[in-house]
């Protein structure tokens, strides 16, 4: 998909729920320890992707609202509320307006 919209001269954002976390320092996590390797491997896979095709990052985008499923942020263990997606929002917002801005500059 990264490879196709960057053929379009479309930019791109990757903003990822896995990047970039240390798991083990976290007070609670939303899987058990097994899946971390996992979770790191797709938060390298990501940062991959991001170099060879020069997009945009976000890391963590729901790092300010982790654990999953607490209060106030989460409807449930999955989802985030209102106050919780746009504290995501305004994660993903600076690298959103660096592309808009690459974008406009072609």
């Amino acid at each position: 998909m990264v490879k196709r919209a960057k053929e379009a001269n479309i930019e791109v954002v990757i903003a990822s729920c896995f990047g970039q976390r240390e798991y083990q320092d976290e007070k609670s996590v939303e899987f058990d320890n097994s899946r971390y390797d996992f979770a790191k491997a797709i938060g390298q896979m990501e940062q991959v992707v991001c170099k060879q095709h020069d997009c945009y990052y976000v890391p963590n985008m729901q790092i300010d609202i982790k654990p999953n499923g607490t209060i106030p942020y989460w409807s449930d263990n999955n989802h985030p509320n209102k106050i919780g997606n746009e504290l995501v929002a305004k994660r993903i917002l600076p690298e959103l307006k660096k592309a808009i801005k690459r974008a406009g500059n072609k």
